[in-house]
């Protein structure tokens, strides 16, 4: 399809062209710039746009290339919100002391082992103290001195089986 060529229109920058909707269609006919290379665009042809200058040749452009070049940026994604950190866990601050410890192993068998523990007073290998806090797979326990120690809840059943003491 070809325009009527006509280089008294007023020149448009390639930008302003390449960002309407209906681009390249509705680019027939407009005087243009693009890089320093003017004319007017005469035909678009499968993916391509041909253009006519003033000085009397033709020049093909593809319209998907001068759209990633020349057009609108896109909106970039927004940047997500921080993760909320994870929760602390809560410990409980009741400890008693003033009974008697249970080996660990005693508590493995229960059916909501490890959050079973919280609160019980436990002997884990010659460690006693009162298991304050689970957080995914450990357990938190803190001595009768005020000291702690973190044990993996999971692995707990392997190292301290019936056979073992304490």
């Amino acid at each position: 399809m070809d325009a009527q060529i006509s280089f008294d229109k007023p020149l448009v920058p390639i930008a302003e062209v390449v960002s309407r909707p209906d681009f390249p269609h509705s680019a027939v006919g407009e005087f243009v710039d693009i890089a320093g290379f003017t004319g007017v665009i005469v035909e678009v042809i499968q993916n391509s746009i041909r253009i006519a200058s003033p000085e009397g040749f033709t020049r093909r452009f593809n319209h998907h290339r001068l759209r990633e070049l020349y057009g609108p940026r896109p909106e970039p994604d927004p940047i997500p919100a921080p993760a909320e950190p994870p929760a602390q866990p809560v410990e409980i601050q009741d400890l008693n002391f003033d009974r008697e410890s249970r080996p660990i192993r005693d508590y493995f068998g229960q059916p909501h082992y490890p959050q079973c523990l919280v609160g019980e007073l436990v002997d884990v290998g010659g460690y006693v103290g009162v298991v304050v806090s689970v957080e995914n797979d450990s357990i938190k326990v803190r001595s009768r001195q005020g000291t702690s120690r973190k044990y993996n809840a999971a692995i707990l059943p392997k190292l301290h089986d019936s056979t073992s003491p304490g």
